[in-house]
């Protein structure tokens, strides 16, 4: 199997996702708390910790199959390292030096310290020196000699350029990859041809290696391409194969038998993982992507002001291709999705909720007259994301509308419904609680041929009830007919009734439509010209509370 360990600067990994071939990054102006995830692979990664924004940064991808484990590092350099498994443990590293910060030789040695032998180093190091094939020499260039000379490592490096400078429109050698003496002969250093909207050179080091097998997913039949008449054919069984004795040896046969067929005609998937999906991809890019190849391969080799410009134009005309493209198909998929989706279309489509939603930050507040230094007398209130609070509220009214229109809740259900509470449920129930003992309120005949609503007639029989000048605190127990009692938790018994019709012990909750609209039946009363004394109902107000009189 060969192994390619490619390395980049990416000069931005969020822009140059799509074009991303390498498992080694440099420059990928992440922020510190900005994530990013491709399928498929993981990502360990470093930002620049001496800047809060979105500058420098290195960050190593590898398969998720692939066996390898993190190797931690105790620096202020940039820089990641993982191990991996090729007929030894080799460790790889790779390593960003801003060309304008100043890095002291103490903390380049203590990198390599923490390095478990043998391994790679590989990264922009932004150094020129004759010892990799470059002009001129700076001081970034001396610090490195003296690295590998001290160490005794040796370059992989060749003569090939791995930089352009598109100011100038030179080329340079500053991306360096750096090994152990004992693997330098086991790898192959190249440079690919393209930028990929770059100004660095991907770097390809290969190694071939018999004994590392390539990560494979788990084979499986494809169903919807099985031919099921040439199945049918093969999967018929024999009789001999059931005759066995032993029934073990009877089922192993036919299993095998049917697996066989199967293999015969129906085909499986490869166990390769597949590449990166690019719906934005369509002939237009493709044809502009050629164009931009050939505009460079032109100017790399005559590097002129003519071949330059029609370089930087096939650019322009491959990138504004491509932003109109994913502009248009991010539309398209965004206005796929709409009321009558199926779910399960809807589920593929999303596949995830994002991890914001699925956040809460809780603040405790202290109940009032409690011990604050007892966690049990805190109030718990969780903080969730607005956008996942609307969402929530536009599925539930969804579910609402569609449980409503189709007749899935039950008649008798009033909680959690719009325009029910529980004052329904006593209306519905009242009939049946004179089986309970509860005597029926008296209420003149002209009342029952009025076409009202059930809670309208719960109001007039709140109207023909003549409260006694009880204590504002047991009113809610003296208002109310007995056709309104309850026991208490829900539990239907005779309840206890004293003089003149009041109630001893709880009643439901469901006065408030009474004690709030007591003025709708005094109105209907008066209109039907009924006086009588004591039946009349008004609702008055004094220091900030409701009182009747």
């Amino acid at each position: 199997m060969a192994i390619n360990l490619t390395s980049w600067h990416c000069h931005g990994l969020r822009v140059h996702i799509d074009d991303l071939k390498s498992h080694w990054l440099q420059e990928t102006y992440l922020a510190p708390g900005v994530d990013i995830k491709i399928t498929n692979y993981n990502i360990i990664r470093k930002g620049n910790i001496h800047s809060s924004h979105a500058t420098g940064g290195v960050a190593l991808m590898f398969l998720q199959s692939f066996p390898c484990k993190p190797v931690p590092l105790n620096t202020t350099i940039q820089a990641v390292a993982i191990q991996i498994h090729v007929s030894i443990l080799l460790t790889i590293c790779t390593i960003y030096l801003p060309p304008n910060q100043t890095i002291c030789q103490s903390e380049l040695d203590n990198l390599l310290g923490q390095l478990p032998a043998p391994f790679i180093l590989v990264g922009d190091m932004n150094g020129h020196s004759c010892l990799w094939e470059s002009s001129d020499t700076n001081s970034r260039g001396l610090q490195i000699e003296k690295l590998i000379f001290d160490h005794n490592f040796c370059i992989l490096n060749d003569n090939s350029k791995t930089y352009f400078h598109s100011i100038n429109r030179t080329f340079h050698t500053i991306d360096l990859a750096i090994c152990s003496p004992s693997i330098l002969t086991r790898w192959d250093f190249t440079v690919d041809e393209n930028l990929y909207n770059s100004d660095h050179f991907p770097i390809i080091l290969k190694h071939f290696d018999i004994s590392v097998q390539i990560p494979r997913r788990p084979e499986h039949f494809i169903f919807d391409k099985a031919n099921w008449q040439l199945f049918t054919l093969y999967s018929e069984l024999n009789p001999d194969m059931v005759q066995i004795d032993d029934i073990d040896s009877a089922t192993e046969a036919v299993t095998k038998h049917i697996l066989e067929a199967a293999e015969r005609s129906i085909p499986k998937t490869s166990g390769k993982f597949p590449k990166q999906w690019r719906p934005w991809w369509d002939e237009k890019y493709a044809e502009a992507c050629k164009k931009l190849n050939k505009a460079w391969n032109y100017f790399r080799r005559y590097p002129t002001t003519n071949y330059y410009v029609a370089f930087k134009e096939a650019k322009a005309v491959a990138r504004r291709i491509k932003r109109q493209n994913k502009r248009n198909t991010f539309q398209n998929y965004v206005s796929s999705i709409h009321n009558n989706t199926k779910s399960k279309v809807m589920w593929e489509k999303v596949r995830k909720l994002l991890v914001t939603w699925r956040k809460a930050v809780v603040i405790p507040i202290p109940k009032p007259g409690k011990d604050p230094q007892i966690p049990a007398t805190y109030r718990p209130i969780a903080l969730t994301s607005c956008l996942c609070k609307l969402m929530e509220r536009m599925v539930n009214a969804l579910l609402v509308h569609v449980l409503e229109e189709n007749g899935f809740l039950s008649n008798f259900q009033s909680g959690f419904r719009y325009g029910r509470g529980t004052i329904d449920n006593v209306v519905m129930g009242s009939p049946s609680l004179g089986g309970y003992g509860c005597p029926n309120p008296e209420v003149p005949r002209v009342l029952y041929s009025l076409p009202v609503y059930p809670p309208l007639c719960l109001l007039l029989f709140a109207a023909f009830f003549h409260p006694s000048t009880a204590s504002a605190g047991a009113l809610h127990e003296k208002l109310l007919p007995l056709c309104l009692l309850l026991a208490s938790h829900g539990q239907p018994k005779p309840p206890r009734v004293g003089r003149a019709w009041r109630p001893f012990g709880r009643v439901v909750h469901c006065w408030s439509p009474v004690y709030q609209f007591g003025w709708y039946p005094n109105r209907l009363v008066s209109l039907l010209g009924i006086k009588r004394k004591g039946h009349s109902l008004g609702l008055g107000a004094k220091g900030g509370q409701r009182s009747w009189r």
